[in-house]
């Protein structure tokens, strides 16, 4: 039986984080500094992680086989006085990918359950260091991926040492600290403790909060509500995604109105065995919120490959909106909690295109994506890059053109009657072909349409222009033979992969 267990940050610093090499680092970000937080008696840290431990990677605590998960955005603060550590803010361990499951060794155990989706995502799937024979995972639940931000909605009590410090900072918080009786409310990004710190998402996130909840104070008194129907200690924090009308850079599917979506509530226990308590969207939740949809499935490779198959067609015939995939939920008999995001196989070339180009453009062209393509915005807006890149001897053809025509100047003028007399005459005008005028930018603009950000010379490409051109009268046919040899030379469709 496999039986890694989870220490959470907090409790590792407080207990034998004085030891050398330990995982975990932590610095205090100056953002938050200020006079007031300089005399309330405690100290904010941001958590980090070593090489190694910040995929949650296994290693040996006193003979045991521990991981500490990352949990982005998580937040902790440490008394002066006592020099012990407390949670300030509870997050989201950070989940693995299909594509990253030989990074995540805590995720390992997880590997059984998952490899029948191994032929449908093949490139976006890799396969653990350590397969177990066995896991204490039983029970799988799949949630539907909004594509969106997200956002963490923090509960503290007002009187404690995390309220304290909270209320030290309150002029940094702005409107996204709200009193709630004896709470404290306070919402923040996936790494900002606040949002009034995220100014290219600020106005965003408003507009989804009041697209769902009228008010940031409106939904700060349903988190303290929803909250006291949970058992927690010291902290806890609600999750959502928050969807734009019209995705920014870094999303990828288009819903047509701003809304807030529930995607998990995170408490901090001290009864827990990792002190963290993940709670997905359930009756009770949504009294409060509208959250993603949860589904409990067989806990079997068969039972997720089936799923995965179904609600592909059902977004291919149109029924399914959420064009990302899930997050699958793995829990244990003892409530422990590990997430894995499993994505729709063409969602990797609709969100970057440029780089999965061959795929992109059948995502775009084939009737088999009619009814999900408009909503994938990354390709109309990556078309011209994209067909350039299928086609790049096409957009080395101004090169060659210019190369074609500095060559027959060149010979008119130095009339070289072999190759040896050619690279004599060269030597003397070393740079005639670099300074031709237009090459070196028909060179950038190329690059530029293939998004390579690479350098090309043509100093290996002008020895060569005498083999291939010398004697040829055909223009098209020599720029043809000097835009072949520009893509060969430079290995363009071997950097294009």
């Amino acid at each position: 039986m496999v039986d890694i267990k989870h220490i959470h940050p907090v409790h590792f610093l407080n207990t034998i984080g004085n030891e050398l090499q330990k995982p975990i680092i932590v610095d205090s970000p100056a953002s938050y500094q200020s006079e007031t937080s300089a005399i309330c008696g405690f100290e904010l840290l941001r958590l980090g992680y070593r090489d190694g431990t910040q995929n949650g990677n296994v290693f040996q605590i006193n003979g045991e086989e521990c991981s500490i998960l990352n949990y982005r955005g998580e937040f902790i603060i440490k008394d002066k006085k006592t020099g012990s550590y407390s949670p300030l803010r509870v997050s989201l361990p950070v989940s693995p990918e299909t594509s990253q499951l030989n990074k995540f060794g805590s995720h390992s155990p997880l590997f059984n359950y998952l490899k029948g989706l191994q032929p449908f995502l093949s490139r976006e799937f890799t396969t653990p260091k350590i397969i177990p024979d066995f896991t204490k995972y039983n029970k799988c639940y799949m949630m539907e991926k909004v594509d969106g931000s997200l956002m963490v909605a923090s509960c503290v009590k007002k009187n404690s040492p995390q309220g304290i410090y909270i209320s030290s900072i309150k002029d940094i918080a702005g409107k996204w600290l709200v009193e709630v009786g004896d709470y404290l409310v306070y919402f923040g990004s996936k790494s900002c403790l606040f949002m009034s710190l995220t100014l290219d998402y600020e106005e965003e996130f408003y507009k989804c909060i009041t697209a769902s909840f009228v008010s940031i104070e409106a939904l700060a008194l349903l988190v303290k509500e929803y909250l006291e129907t949970l058992s927690w200690d010291e902290t806890a924090s609600v999750i959502f995604e928050m969807v734009p009308e019209y995705p920014h850079q870094g999303l990828t599917v288009a819903y047509g109105y701003y809304f807030t979506s529930h995607l998990s509530t995170i408490v901090y226990s001290h009864i827990e065995p990792s002190n963290i308590k993940i709670i997905l969207p359930d009756e009770v939740s949504s009294r409060f919120f509208q959250g993603v949809k949860v589904v409990e499935i067989e806990c079997s490779a068969k039972s997720i490959a089936q799923y995965y198959c179904d609600k592909l067609q059902d977004a291919l015939d149109g029924t399914f909106v959420d064009l990302e995939g899930f997050m699958a939920a793995f829990q244990s008999d003892n409530g422990s909690t590990l997430y894995v995001k499993i994505k729709f196989s063409w969602f990797f070339s609709a969100h970057n295109p440029e780089k999965h180009f061959i795929d992109a453009e059948e995502l775009y062209t084939n009737p088999k994506y009619a009814k999900i393509r408009d909503r994938l915005v990354n390709l109309a807006l990556t078309t011209d890059k994209r067909r350039a890149r299928l086609n790049p001897t096409q957009v080395f053809e101004p090169c060659a053109i210019l190369l074609s025509e500095a060559f027959t100047i060149f010979n008119e003028e130095y009339k070289p009657e072999n190759k040896k007399d050619f690279m004599i005459s060269l030597k003397t005008k070393p740079n005639f072909f670099k300074t031709y005028q237009g090459i070196e930018d028909a060179i950038k603009e190329a690059l530029s349409k293939l998004s390579m950000n690479i350098e090309c010379s043509i100093d290996k490409i002008v020895p060569l222009l005498w083999t291939i051109c010398v004697g040829l009268h055909d223009t098209h046919q020599k720029i043809e033979l000097i835009k072949d040899l520009l893509i060969k030379t430079w290995k363009i469709n071997e950097k294009l992969k």
